[in-house]
């Protein structure tokens, strides 16, 4: 199947496609409301990610980012992380599938910084992407206003810190350690939080933190520290081999040191004689007696754990600050004279060098982990402490089977999609040697389970050289007119448009429409097809369209459709304030930026040229005819799949009401999405207030029963 969804079904059933489409959409939502209060079994979580994977790959061009793509790719691992049906929630996930997750968010992040440097774009290369970052993103929030009118060194020194966090960074996320792991996650979450606030990234920022919590253990939320008696072994009596107590003395400053000496002692690995372990003491974890000293040494590796998690900052210094500022050193410049500046100091030969070097072993090394957590994940499974029978056992075994071939499988067709980042070498000698792992990365990009990611490897709206002086952010604005001489400019809610209007704060919800006209500015009408038939659209009036654009706007249109639509390619940028005026060599659009406007305005634009000329009804059939978007092919489509009347028309109709609920106020977005994520949170709070009563009643009983058995006994 090259497009798979479930929305093929809609022919033998004689749906029509509007139908089927919102009731796959309602069914994820409803699956969705599902697993947020508790019900999140793996039948539920495929359920989601199959309808959104449907929706995907019949939006076509309006579901076509990164993001869409991620969120199936995630999802697919989420269905093997969480739990079977009939199996508790307090369930603990595979260990494999939390380690995929952690690899896609490696991937994610560190294609992100190498595709900057390897696409040549002038402004990553010279350190001025953020001159232009601010103004010229999709939909900017407020707050990117004010850090456009940031110095340059300033906004140098943020493309830095992005290299950083995006490139070496991102390899403490493979690393073992657990406080490594925490300041990795802590590095990329703060990135991701500054991108919110200056950006409306839709939910893809949120996604990126979501898969930061894979980095996270239950300890964290706890707030407390692993305990070290299963590491160390239990507290017994002073022998030879082990470390007694220390006496206290009745000083208060004697009893202060001897608590510091007892607790030095205590953090240290234990050595347990020969025989005593003999005798039958309890024996630490993954310790071994040897022979020939007669103890019980903990191995090294375990040394080096307990340590690093008795000494996080010591260890995040040596082996988390101290690398990224050896990094740091590497990668750029920095001179004093005659001004403070940072340069980019690698190339991208050199980087390319570093890449061919670093991901093999990076992909290998993650291999054998995942390979032996699998391991670990079915022997685990096999030694479940919960009494059951032969059979369930065994059953559970070959379920546990099952996750990690699939996991081991999801990795292996992911290792093509990163290695992209060596313009096919690698890749293409690895497929020419092992010809199945080809088909089975093309099945998995169908799919959407494994894909290469690149966000913003080339920089927009520049009209300079690269220097950051001349900012001209491309933007599309359709005007109506009845008579054809006094043209009426259509508004959209969320793009820029009226320059007095400010920067709305949309996320994590996408307008897709807005998105897309982004996109559509970039380029001639000829490239967006689409353009033209929103055109055609416009001059029909239809409502839904007139929705996408604001449901309390255009509102002379609504009442009496235009004769003519044309659309403009206008070039803006943001206003300049006094205390903004700092930066050097301002030219053109940039001087009427800081010297010609109200105060009250954000935007400044000039008109650069005809994006779509006038045009009438009937002019665009023969247009869009070729792409099946002509009045008379939809009238056919509508004849073979007309609307149901009764039954299925309950999908559309709820789809209906809850659009118009949407579009009731201009806020609705934020609204709608804080009641739903508050509900979420809500209902998992109560769950767990409810786990831990009961947990509680359980251990109060517990005691109970013990004093009884003592009563009964003496």
């Amino acid at each position: 199947m090259r497009h798979p969804t479930v929305m093929w079904f809609h022919l033998p059933f004689g749906l029509h496609a509007d139908v089927a489409l919102d009731i796959v959409s309602l069914l994820g939502m409803v699956l969705s409301l599902a697993a947020s209060v508790g019900f999140g079994n793996q039948v539920v979580v495929f359920g989601m990610w199959l309808s959104y994977l449907s929706i995907v790959h019949v939006g076509q061009t309006f579901l076509s980012f990164q993001w869409d793509i991620l969120i199936s790719e995630v999802g697919w691992v989420s269905v093997w992380l969480s739990r079977p049906p009939g199996q508790l929630p307090a369930a603990e996930p595979p260990t494999s599938a939390v380690l995929l997750l952690r690899w896609i968010l490696f991937k994610l992040m560190f294609m992100s910084g190498v595709v900057k440097i390897q696409a040549l774009c002038p402004t990553w290369l010279a350190l001025t992407a953020c001159h232009y970052h601010f103004a010229t993103q999709c939909i900017p929030t407020p707050i990117a206003w004010y850090f456009h009118q940031l110095p340059d060194i300033v906004l140098k020194l943020m493309v830095s810190i992005s290299y950083i966090v995006e490139i070496p960074a991102t390899f403490l996320i493979l690393v073992p350690l657990r406080p490594i792991r925490l300041f990795a996650a802590a590095l990329q979450i703060l990135f991701q939080v500054a991108i919110i606030l200056t950006g409306n990234y839709t939910f893809f920022n949120i996604l990126t933190i979501a898969l930061c919590l894979s980095l996270f253990d239950d300890t964290v939320w706890r707030g407390t520290t692993r305990p070290n008696a299963r590491r160390v072994g239990a507290k017994s009596a002073p022998t030879p081999g082990t470390h007694s107590d220390v006496l206290m003395d009745g000083q208060p400053k004697s009893r202060k040191s001897a608590v510091r000496r007892q607790k030095k002692i205590s953090d240290r690995p234990r050595l347990i004689s020969k025989p005593d372990a003999a005798a039958g003491q309890a024996l630490p974890e993954n310790c071994s007696v040897e022979e020939d000293k007669g103890a019980c040494t903990v191995p090294l590796h375990q040394r080096l754990r307990h340590w690093s998690e008795q000494h996080p900052c010591w260890t995040i210094w040596a082996l988390g600050i101290l690398p990224l500022a050896f990094a740091a050193t590497a990668m750029f410049t920095i001179s004093t004279a005659p001004v403070f500046d940072v340069r980019l100091r690698v190339t991208p030969q050199g980087l390319q060098k570093m890449v061919v070097a670093v991901l093999p072993w990076a992909i290998g090394y993650w291999g054998v982990v995942l390979a032996v957590a699998s391991i670990m994940d079915i022997i685990g499974s096999s030694r479940n402490d919960t009494p059951a029978r032969q059979s369930a056992k065994a059953a559970r075994s070959l379920w546990s089977s099952v996750i990690c071939l699939a996991v081991l499988g999801t990795y292996v067709a992911n290792i093509p999609s990163i290695l992209v980042l060596d313009h096919g070498g690698m890749g293409q000698r690895l497929e020419s040697q092992a010809p199945l792992l080809k088909s089975v990365a093309a099945s998995a990009s169908r799919w959407s389970l494994a894909s290469s990611y690149g966000l913003f490897r080339r920089m927009t709206g520049v009209g300079d050289s690269g220097e950051g002086r001349r900012v001209a952010r491309p933007e599309v604005e359709f005007f109506g007119s009845y008579d054809g001489s006094t043209w009426i400019p259509y508004s959209f809610s969320y793009k820029p448009g009226d320059v007095g209007r400010s920067p709305p704060w949309v996320a994590p919800h996408q307008p897709r429409l807005d998105w897309q006209m982004w996109f559509a500015a970039l380029g001639g009408a000829h490239l967006s097809p689409w353009s033209v038939h929103l055109a055609k659209k416009l001059l029909e009036g239809s409502p839904a369209v007139m929705d996408l654009l604001g449901s309390d706007l255009n509102q002379a249109f609504r009442e009496s459709l235009p004769q003519y639509v044309k659309a403009d390619l206008y070039v803006y940028e943001f206003t300049r304030p006094s205390w903004g005026r700092e930066r050097k060599g301002l030219d053109g659009l940039e001087l009427a930026a800081s010297d010609h406007n109200k105060s009250s305005d954000w935007w400044v634009r000039q008109r650069a040229e005809v994006y779509l000329h006038p045009v009438q009804k009937g002019q665009l059939e023969s247009f869009l005819e070729h792409f099946g978007w002509s009045t008379s092919q939809q009238q056919e489509l509508e004849s073979r799949f007309p609307r149901p009347a009764h039954s299925l028309a309950l999908a559309s109709r709820i789809t209906d009401i809850l659009v118009s609920l949407a579009h009731s106020s201009r806020v609705h977005t934020m609204w709608t999405v804080s009641f739903l994520i508050c509900c979420s949170i809500g209902c998992n709070v109560w769950s767990l207030l409810r786990g831990f009563v009961k947990h509680r009643q359980g251990h109060v009983q517990t005691r109970r029963g013990a004093g009884r058995e003592k009563v009964k006994i003496a």
